[in-house]
């Protein structure tokens, strides 16, 4: 299992400095799976073999925190 960031957009915090948000895509053998609405500015971090951790991003600012089933791609909200 691989972890790439996928696709990215250019957010501006509030004092109009710019930053880029990435989504993140699974990869498992040549499977690819997308991990749905969730754009970050921070690498993921390893929780076990079955789950990643990662902080979602908005106008370059980290806000929730989600568990990332790494077999799915499913998100779930923890903070």
């Amino acid at each position: 299992m691989e972890v790439y960031f996928s696709g990215a957009r250019i957010g501006t915090d509030s004092a109009g400095a710019t930053c880029v948000e990435r989504g993140l895509v699974l990869v498992h053998d040549t499977t690819r799976t997308l991990v749905p609405l969730l754009m970050t500015g921070a690498a993921p971090t390893l929780v076990n073999d079955s789950t990643m951790r990662a902080r979602i991003w908005l106008h370059c600012r980290p806000g929730n925190t989600y568990d990332v089933n790494l077999r799915t791609g499913a998100p779930t909200r923890i903070r």
